[in-house]
């Protein structure tokens, strides 16, 4: 349930934000801390790409794209986020691409993203032809 605050009570508001800034901070230690054997540093960057790939995307029922590239850079306000590309053969029909089909699969992958990083990073999941991507991948 989402609270609504009317202005005149801020001093709530701004006392869940800290509890949940709290509790995401408290959540990304845990993440950020080792992995299961308790002696590696965890890598969410592999550990995502190890998450969505596309036999694991065909697993959930989903299209099965030819290529899915993770990478992780800076938005346009300057904020680091993640970056996923579902990359699909050139000879895909529109009709496979529209939206309607391809917006569960983008919502699933955004939802692991938020998941597996204790919602540290915004994830930009973008669905691209080969030949739409920069260099062709052809």
């Amino acid at each position: 349930m989402i609270a609504h605050y009317p202005p005149w009570h801020r001093k709530a508001w701004i006392a869940n934000t800290k509890r949940l800034v709290h509790f995401l901070t408290k959540r990304m230690k845990t993440y950020k801390g080792v992995n299961s054997g308790g002696q590696y540093p965890v890598d969410p960057l592999n550990r995502l790409r190890e998450r969505i790939k596309p036999e694991e995307l065909v697993k959930h029922g989903f299209p099965r794209p030819k290529d899915v590239q993770l990478s992780r850079g800076t938005d346009s306000s300057g904020e680091e986020a993640f970056y996923v590309y579902l990359v699909f053969p050139n000879k895909t029909p529109d009709e496979s691409l529209a939206w309607k089909k391809i917006e569960p699969m983008v919502s699933w992958v955004r939802n692991l993203i938020w998941t597996e990083t204790g919602a540290q990073l915004w994830p930009y999941v973008k669905v691209r032809r080969q030949k739409e991507l920069a260099g062709g991948m052809a």
